[in-house]
Formats: C-alpha cells, sequence, structure tokens
C-alpha cells in the first residue's frame, strides 16, 4: 500500500527543514498541518536572500509576505501554495499576528550586509526569530505560547552552530572558539529554564522541533570544537529514536 501523499507544505517541510518535519509528525495527525503550513512559512522566508538578485527585490518579496499575513488577520487568502494554508492555520488556530511581524522583521536582517555582525545583534536576530515561530506553533496546538522565549533562543543558537559549515561557504566569517562557546553556554541556560517552565499540554510537539538542540549546544563545549566545521550531528538512527522515545513520554 503506498502511502498518503503529502501536502504542498509538508512536502516543502521535508525536503528543506526535514528535523522539523519529524517533529511535526509527532503532533496529534488532525493538528499536524498547521505546524507544517508555519515551517513551510519560514522557510519562505529564510530562503528570499537566495533566490533574488538584490536586496530590494529581497525587501519586495517580504512585503508580499507582510500583505499575505495581514490579508489573513483580515480573514481573506492569497491563492498560493504557502500562504492558503498559513491563511487556514491563522484562522482555525486565531494565531497573534504580533509574533510574525516580528519574524518577519527580524528576517529583513538577512539583507542587510554585516546586520548581524556582532554579538548583541546576533543574539537578538536568534531570540526573534527563533522565539516567534516557537511561539506561534505552540499556540497552533495548544492556544499559548509557554516559555517560547527561552526555549525558541536556545534552538535557534543550536541551529546558528549547526549552520556554521554552511554559512562559511556562503562568505561569511566564522565564529570565534570564545564567541561560540558563550552562545552555546546562553542556548543552555535559556533551555534549563524552558524546561523548568515546562512547554504548555498539547505543545509538546512543537517543542520537539528543537530535539537536537542540547546535544548541538553541549558539543560546542568541548575544547576541540571547530566552529566553522560545526557539532558533531548524531546518526540519522540514533536522532529518530531520541525524537520517538521524546514522543512516546510525551516529552520534548
Amino acid at each position: 500500500m503506498s502511502e498518503p501523499a503529502l501536502s504542498p507544505c509538508a512536502a516543502l517541510v521535508r525536503r528543506g527543514d526535514p528535523d522539523r518535519f519529524l517533529s511535526a509528525m509527532t503532533a496529534l495527525p488532525a493538528l499536524r498541518e498547521r505546524l507544517f503550513a508555519l515551517y513551510a512559512f519560514n522557510l519562505e522566508l529564510a530562503r528570499i536572500p537566495a533566490v533574488v538578485s538584490e536586496p530590494t527585490l529581497g525587501a519586495i518579496r517580504l512585503q508580499w509576505w507582510r500583505d499575505a499575513v495581514a490579508l489573513a488577520h483580515e480573514g481573506r487568502s492569497r491563492s498560493h501554495e504557502v500562504a492558503a494554508p498559513l491563511a487556514e492555520t491563522i484562522r482555525a488556530a486565531d494565531l497573534p499576528r504580533a509574533p510574525f511581524e516580528r519574524l518577519m522583521d527580524a528576517r529583513a536582517l538577512d539583507m542587510e550586509a554585516g546586520a548581524l555582525d556582532g554579538d548583541p545583534a546576533l543574539r537578538a536576530y536568534l531570540r526573534d526569530t527563533g522565539a516567534s515561530l516557537l511561539a506561534l506553533s505552540a499556540h497552533a496546538l495548544a492556544g499559548e505560547a509557554g516559555p517560547a522565549e527561552e526555549a525558541g533562543f536556545a534552538f535557534a543558537a543550536a541551529a546558528w552552530l549547526r549552520a556554521q559549515p554552511a554559512l562559511v561557504a556562503g562568505g561569511r566569517r566564522a565564529m570565534a572558539q570564545d564567541q561560540a562557546q558563550a552562545l552555546a553556554r546562553d542556548g543552555l541556560a535559556a533551555l534549563a529554564a524552558a524546561r523548568r517552565a515546562g512547554a504548555p499540554r498539547g505543545a509538546e510537539a512543537a517543542y520537539r522541533a528543537g530535539w537536537l538542540s542540547e546535544a548541538a549546544l553541549r558539543a560546542a563545549l568541548s575544547e576541540r570544537f571547530d566552529p566553522e566545521a560545526g557539532p558533531a550531528a548524531p546518526s540519522p538512527f540514533r536522532a529518530r529514536a531520541s525524537l520517538l522515545w521524546r514522543a512516546a513520554r510525551a516529552n520534548w
């Protein structure tokens, strides 16, 4: 028997963000498409710099998404494979507009050369992107965000460290080891605070999007850690086993 076809959003997330695809699959089947719509929206924003030839065109593309989100909050939607499901998710889950605006404001910095230079700017960017997406995802499942500020920052910090090889290959200067390790320590502290607070009941699948974060942050604290190479990734088998264990225990 063949597997059921994936929705356009789910297929996009499976290709572009496989970790979040797997974590979304641990959500209740009736709610998975909400996560896929949000994660696909995030991918659409993240890839803008790669598909435009100049910042002005990127700003136009980002404005298209700002308008799409505004329309969705007015009860309307655009005919688009991501914008339409996103609008339905906004309506069905009554998602607030502020986290969307915060996320898009942060993503605008992707098109500004040097905008993320320096620790304060980078940390603000990681918090704005990570916390906003997690808050929306948790709200879509449980109606509340929970400790998304702390957990979202931790997840984004880990993702940034894991992305270092690709970022350096794209021309970005590698982080210094002490800078990367300071970020990892702060990420672990934020994650610990989030765990103490606990995810809202029903939002665990949204928080499982960062199930690989703690391991990446801890790996960055090794004396031999090379930021340019990024933290060592677990084998696919171990990664999936860890996710399934968390899902079976309704944990994250």
